[in-house]
């Protein structure tokens, strides 16, 4: 953006201070789309990464149901995932799975807990455990449902399917993209 100020002339320095607010209202205007637009696209993956997710259990992180969500305020946005199941999807279940990515450590009351250590703490047996319910729609090979008892279900976990985590590696691959989109809408070729 150029714009010319004759110094001598107040009009000239008045007409320029309008042109800057102008385009200040454009840049700012801009940023919230980009905001949401980024949002939108992380809540998105985010909901397809939780929808295919391996996991033994109700998986109630499934997209349509309003669970992965975004809000905006000002120009900040969050993107989250309410459900019982979420951070046995994310970070796993059971000492004999894989650890969740170290970037994404999980972190409970405020100290980093062993895999497998949280929640009622079935997860420490290496032979696995059984509860009471479904199998789930996709649930590990190592889980079955168990004939002579009915409801019955064993499992050995679940892997860490760090379905934010990848969801945030993939945004971020597509941020260029998703800027340049937001900016020709914004402020054109």
């Amino acid at each position: 953006m150029k714009v010319k100020i004759d110094l001598r002339d107040a009009t000239s320095i008045d007409k320029a201070l309008n042109e800057l607010e102008k385009f200040q209202e454009r840049l700012l205007k801009f940023a919230t789309d980009l905001v949401n637009e980024l949002a939108d696209e992380g809540a998105d993956i985010a909901g397809v990464k939780f929808s295919e997710a391996v996991y033994a259990g109700i998986n109630d992180a499934q997209p349509g149901r309003t669970a992965v969500r975004f809000s905006t305020w000002k120009r900040k946005a969050s993107v989250y995932v309410n459900g019982n199941a979420v951070l046995f999807i994310e970070f796993g279940t059971g000492i004999t799975k894989a650890e969740a990515p170290e970037e994404e450590a999980e972190i409970v009351r405020g100290r980093v807990m062993s895999h497998g250590a949280y929640g009622l703490r079935k997860a420490e047996n290496p032979n696995g455990w059984y509860y009471t319910g479904s199998t789930g729609m996709n649930p590990p090979e190592d889980t079955y449902q168990l004939d002579n008892r009915r409801g019955s279900v064993h499992t050995k976990g679940n892997d860490a399917n760090s379905s934010m985590y990848h969801a945030r590696l993939e945004l971020e691959q597509k941020y260029t993209e998703i800027a340049q989109r937001v900016y020709e809408r914004s402020f054109g070729r």
